[in-house]
């Protein structure tokens, strides 16, 4: 799962990033 994450977030913009860190925070949360 990890690797599929890595590999959409380099050819997505930094603001789909950092929505995408925070979404994958309130689910570990």
């Amino acid at each position: 799962m990890l690797h599929a994450f890595k590999k959409t977030t380099e050819r997505t913009p930094q603001r789909s990033i950092d929505l995408a860190r925070r979404r994958l925070k309130e689910v570990r949360a």
